[in-house]
């Protein structure tokens, strides 16, 4: 008989790590980017020790519930989209799906270090779903010949990108996926964009002032 060398995490364990994943969704939802470990642990009612047992740091913490977040709300959307007869929308569908995680946990990307390590998330999670709808897309006609699966992820990265640029009450992310839209497909009509954003919203001292 062979044995594990990771072995399963008893179920106590298990419940203090959702916990532990839940308080942080919450937290940074309810109090913004610069809410402490403590606090997150004391919300989720349990010791900083256990929430250092599980996590290193506050970007291992961040990565672990965006992925958590990705794998329950994008997989669901990857599969329907894999199902469906219209590729190119099935593609968008993800996409959109993607951005809508961004937005909710834009807290949480604003506390990161860096975007990357997010992007390797949503690449190991979907970009395999998204190159095969692109490759589907291509055969009927609906998408650009030449767009290749390595300009996929770059792509997420621009979307994320606005996302962080807007807010989750001004969202401009839908206004650029309107022109990468008009960009990748070959349909004749997309129909008009979202409004622009403001001119002012991208000056650094307003940013920073928020």
């Amino acid at each position: 008989m062979s044995t594990s060398q990771s072995r399963p995490l008893r179920a106590d364990a298990v419940r203090n790590l959702e916990k532990i994943l839940a308080s942080a969704r919450e937290c940074f939802q309810l109090r913004g980017p610069t809410v402490s470990l403590q606090t997150i642990a004391d919300h989720a009612q349990l010791g900083a020790a256990t929430l250092f047992r599980n996590f290193t740091d506050k970007d291992h913490l961040i990565l672990t519930a965006m992925d958590q977040q990705l794998r329950l709300r994008v997989d669901p959307v990857a599969e329907a989209a894999l199902a469906s007869d219209d590729p190119c929308k099935g593609f968008f569908d993800i996409l959109r799906t993607i951005m809508d995680v961004a937005v909710t946990e834009l807290n949480m990307l604003h506390a990161l270090s860096g975007t990357r390590d997010v992007l390797a998330d949503i690449n190991l999670t979907v970009l395999a779903a998204l190159s095969t709808l692109l490759g589907r897309a291509q055969a009927a006609g609906t998408m650009r010949a030449d767009l290749a699966p390595g300009d996929i992820a770059p792509l997420i990265a621009m979307l994320i990108a606005a996302v962080e640029l807007g807010t989750a009450e001004a969202p401009i992310w839908p206004r650029y996926m309107s022109l990468l839209a008009d960009a990748v497909t070959l349909q004749t009509s997309h129909g008009q964009l979202p409004d622009a954003p403001p001119i002012d919203e991208f000056d650094p001292a307003r940013r920073l002032s928020r």
